[in-house]
């Protein structure tokens, strides 16, 4: 169980990782990678269920184009969470507690959402299809806003970002 006082500790070693300088710079695949993967799953479920169920190409090419469009806006959503989780320092994400709950609880989301899109596409193609995967992407947003929300890293984010102002600050004067 993550309680305040081991969020707040951990964001002592984090503030002890920054002043030592030990902020990376991820590589740009490391946070593409999985937005990637969620988008080519989201055009190949409905591909595959035109395989399997026999379609019209009209609904076959909804499906696709409504899974190919929300697969891009994850991507980026998803890019821009994993770039800020790899530039965290290396050592911190290995002994950090915290982080390790919220990476294992997001790996758990992740699979879920791609098992319910699999199993959505088998309901059906085109606009079904479509409005599901934005009904299920929107449920699963608001459910890992709840879940991880509760540890109020808003906070944290914007202490760290405070924190790094202040000593890029101090070094200039």
């Amino acid at each position: 169980m993550i309680t305040q006082q081991i969020i707040s500790s951990e964001l002592e070693v984090l503030k002890k990782h920054i002043d030592s300088g030990d902020i990376r710079v991820p590589s740009l695949w490391q946070g593409l990678k999985p937005g990637f993967i969620i988008m080519g799953w989201m055009i190949f479920c409905p591909l595959l269920m035109s395989f399997l169920i026999t379609q019209k190409t009209s609904e076959t090419l909804t499906a696709v184009l409504a899974g190919g469009w929300l697969g891009l806006i994850i991507l980026f959503i998803v890019a821009r969470i994993r770039m800020l989780y790899f530039s965290l320092p290396e050592e911190f994400l290995k002994t950090s507690s915290v982080m390790r709950i919220i990476s294992s609880k997001l790996k758990v989301y992740f699979i879920v959402y791609m098992g319910i899109i699999f199993l959505w596409s088998f309901l059906g193609g085109g606009i079904i299809y479509g409005f599901g995967a934005i009904l299920v992407t929107v449920i699963m947003a608001f459910l890992i806003q709840l879940d991880i929300g509760r540890y109020q890293f808003v906070g944290v984010i914007d202490a760290i970002n405070s924190y790094v102002k202040n000593k890029k600050l101090s070094r200039v004067k």
